[in-house]
């Protein structure tokens, strides 16, 4: 006994038979562009304005020897007020534009130089970013250097101060402004021999 089995028929109009619909084929997924390097930049920027009062506390209490953190901000509070949350906050905006934004910019490029895929191992990826840090740091250095004798401004007239800012800056409000006081004394990362 043999099975038969039966098909639907196709449909049929006025005697013409109808075509059945095509399925369109799947399209390609577009490979998905990366975001500008400097977008990174921005966002740390951006981020490090929302950490800078945390930041400049750090970089007070290691300068000035202070050991509680709630004292060290109720201080800049009262002799600088609420703004004084922000001393120093032009020197983080350069220090993050110019390290962040050569970090990713670096990495990129050394990720090209290295030729590295997305399924390179992981010790080209952290090639490319150890060549990033070590560019990003040094062209970083300045702004960090900047930024950390701004905020220290304030506690510089202290006997116990480690970063005593030049006089000519002390009145500087502004990184671009501080940069030719400050550098030419303070931009090597180790003194000279």
């Amino acid at each position: 006994m043999a099975s038969t089995a039966s098909f639907p028929a196709q449909p049929v109009a006025d005697g013409v038979p109808i075509p059945a619909p095509s399925i369109p084929a799947p399209t390609p997924a577009k490979k998905k562009q990366p975001y500008p390097f400097y977008l990174g930049g921005v966002a740390a920027t951006i981020a490090a304005s929302i950490t800078h009062p945390l930041d400049l506390t750090k970089v007070r209490l290691q300068a000035s020897g202070d050991k509680r953190m709630i004292e060290s901000v109720k201080k800049t509070v009262r002799t600088a007020g609420y703004r004084g949350l922000f001393d120093g906050i032009t020197g983080t905006w350069m220090r993050q534009m110019s390290y962040s934004v050569c970090r990713f910019w670096a990495y990129d490029e050394s990720k090209k130089l290295l030729g590295a895929t997305p399924q390179s191992p992981a010790w080209v990826l952290a090639t490319a970013g150890a060549m990033a840090g070590t560019i990003a740091g040094v062209v970083g250095n300045p702004g960090e250097v900047v930024m950390v004798c701004m905020s220290t401004c304030l506690i510089s007239h202290a006997p116990h101060a480690f970063l005593p800012i030049p006089s000519a800056s002390r009145d500087c409000f502004h990184a671009f402004v501080a940069c030719p006081h400050i550098l030419p004394t303070r931009s090597l990362p180790f003194p000279p021999v």
